[in-house]
This record gives structure tokens, C-alpha cells and sequence, in this order.
């Protein structure tokens, strides 16, 4: 028997052919783990199911539909977190190429050939901007779309005009690029600004939520057997729907109200 155990451990371990692929094997420090966006998506969704069995298991129906709204309220809120990171991280891309962009008008390049070498250095998603405007202008356009991408629509629509202005009417290109980049970083900063003030009005949203689980834990400590009710009583049952939709819809209109509240323009002079 331990013979057969060592055995199917050096097959696992044995390492793959080739010398190359060996050391690569043995010496990974250099590389960074890779995100798989399947793999947790699939791990999500078994923790979920797992979750709603359980809860169907406890307290039936009620509990499973209760369980439902939390857990879609909880993926809906890290979606929205995590599309305000992302704007954020689109922005500092954007100005991070502007940055490349005016520092080759500068220094007297053709704008197709800007364009090119600042698409080549852009880092994240502004690649296909700056590869699109390239495109446009090789065959001489300077429309006021030439820039489109997923970024911010505002953004987007400041630097097709300054590019439009600059080739309409003669002036400086650099320049003009240089004020749009200062716009979208002032904008950021304000909206960070914002979103700063309001982290305590977050947390006041989600403590005021997380109150009726308090109340349940205190109830079951005092010897009320609030969970026995809930779990057990069709008054219950539906106490505990209804009370797990009032909270949801409480947080996330909640969110909504801050979301707005951070990403609305700033009123210009």
C-alpha cells in the first residue's frame, strides 16, 4: 500500500518534458498568479446553490426566496463596486495616454503617427481608442467622433471636439489635449472626493440593514425564539420575506442615491 501511495505521488509530481518547461516548473516566483473569471463565476454559483439548499432545508420556501434576495442584492451591489473601479481605472488609463499622446505632438510628430505610437504604449482598454482615431485620420477624417470607447461619454466627446477645434481652426493640439487631460483628472478627483464623504453614509446604510439580524440574535438570546417563528409559521414565513425585501430594496436604493450622487457632471462656469 505505501509503495502504491508513493508511486501516484511521483507520477503527480513528475515533471513535464522538456528543460525549459521544467525550470519553469520549479522557478515560478517571476509570475503572477492568473485570474480566471470562469473559474470564480462557477465557484459562486455552487456556493449559491449550496446556500439556497441549505436555507430550503431550514426554513422552507420562505427562507429560500429570502436567501434569493439577499444573495442577488449582494451580487448586485459588488457589480456596481466593481463598475465604479473599473470608470476609475479607465480614467487614469486614458490620462495616462494623453499623457503619451501630447508628449509626441510635442515634440513635432504627425498626428497619425502620435496616435499609432500612443495606441502602441496605452495601457488597459484605451488601446482601441487611440487605434480607431489612428484609423480615422490616416484617411483624413477629424469629425467630432473620432474618439470612441467605453470610457466616459463626456470625455470622449471633450477630446473629439478639441481635436476637431484644433484641426478646424488651427490651434495647438498639445495644448488643447493638455487642457482635456487637467478636465478628466479634476473630474476624478472631485468624484473621489465625493465618494470619500459619503463612506460614512454607507456604512450607516448597511449597519441600518444589518439591524433586524441583530434583533433576531438578541431575541434568540433573550429566549424569544424569533428564528422558530420565522422558520416555522406562516406569519413567520412571511415576515421574513417581506422584512428580507424591505432591506434590500432599502440598501440598494441607498446605493443608487450615492452612485448618483458621485457620478453626476460637475456644473462648469
Amino acid at each position: 500500500m505505501p509503495t502504491s501511495l508513493f508511486l501516484i505521488a511521483a507520477l503527480i509530481l513528475y515533471p513535464r518534458t522538456g528543460s525549459r518547461r521544467r525550470l519553469k516548473a520549479l522557478y515560478r516566483t517571476d509570475q503572477k498568479p492568473k485570474f480566471n473569471p470562469k473559474s470564480v463565476r462557477v465557484l459562486c454559483v455552487v456556493a449559491a446553490s449550496l446556500a439556497a439548499f441549505a436555507a430550503y432545508q431550514v426554513g422552507g420556501a420562505a427562507a429560500l426566496v429570502a436567501a434569493t434576495v439577499v444573495t442577488a442584492t449582494i451580487r448586485e451591489r459588488v457589480r456596481r463596486q466593481a463598475t465604479w473601479r473599473h470608470k476609475q481605472r479607465a480614467a487614469q488609463d486614458l490620462c495616462t495616454s494623453l499623457d503619451t499622446l501630447i508628449a509626441e505632438l510635442r515634440t513635432g510628430a504627425h498626428t497619425t503617427t502620435a496616435l499609432k505610437v500612443t495606441a502602441a504604449q496605452s495601457p488597459g482598454d484605451t488601446v482601441g481608442i487611440f487605434e480607431r482615431a489612428a484609423a480615422r485620420t490616416a484617411v483624413g477624417t477629424y469629425t467630432t467622433d473620432i474618439f470612441t470607447g467605453d470610457q466616459d461619454d463626456d470625455a470622449m466627446r471633450q477630446l473629439s471636439s478639441a481635436w476637431h477645434i484644433a484641426h478646424m481652426h488651427g490651434a495647438a493640439l498639445a495644448g488643447l489635449l493638455h487642457t482635456v487631460r487637467d478636465n478628466i483628472v479634476a473630474e476624478q478627483q472631485r468624484k473621489n472626493d465625493v465618494d470619500t464623504a459619503m463612506a460614512g453614509a454607507r456604512a450607516t446604510a448597511l449597519l441600518l440593514a444589518a439591524l433586524p439580524l441583530v434583533g433576531v440574535v438578541l431575541g434568540e438570546l433573550m429566549g424569544a425564539a424569533p428564528l422558530r417563528t420565522l422558520f416555522t409559521t406562516s406569519i413567520g414565513a412571511g415576515l421574513l420575506v417581506l422584512g428580507s425585501v424591505l432591506g434590500c430594496v432599502g440598501l440598494l436604493w441607498s446605493d443608487r442615491i450615492m452612485d448618483y450622487a458621485r457620478t453626476v457632471p460637475a456644473v462648469r462656469p
